[in-house]
């Protein structure tokens, strides 16, 4: 992240992912750089955050700004690619699994809806 980066942050306050916890506020870098932040490694605690990046915050994307930060990239090649490996993930169900062993737990109703939304956004 850069300087320019840091003070494009907004204070914002945070849905809590588990109902028991209360919901801080803070100051949070752009969605298009949280985005491309856990997107690079690829790792799957990672995929599980672009997920929900995507699917809780889809309307705050600027994809300009995306397209313009991966063009600046020094791999921009390395993005597609994990767009690609993202969305055989998803369609695979390899998803659902990660999510329930990150999780410790069975899926909720909702959660298995939000895997379903993904399922059909990753078919596009």
């Amino acid at each position: 992240m850069t300087d320019e980066d840091l003070e494009r942050a907004e204070r914002r306050e945070l849905k809590a992912f588990f109902r028991n916890l209360v919901a801080p506020e803070m100051f949070v870098a752009p969605v298009e750089d949280l985005f491309l932040m856990k997107l690079r490694p690829f790792r799957e605690r990672d995929v599980l955050d672009v997920c929900l990046l995507l699917l809780e915050a889809y309307e705050q994307f600027d994809l300009d700004r995306l397209r313009a930060k991966v063009s600046l990239d020094e791999k921009p090649n390395l993005y597609p690619e994990r767009f690609a490996q993202l969305a055989a993930k998803i369609r695979a169900g390899d998803l659902a699994v990660e999510w329930q062993r990150q999780l410790a737990r069975r899926l909720t109703t909702h959660e298995e809806s939000l895997l379903s939304r993904l399922r059909i956004l990753a078919r596009r």
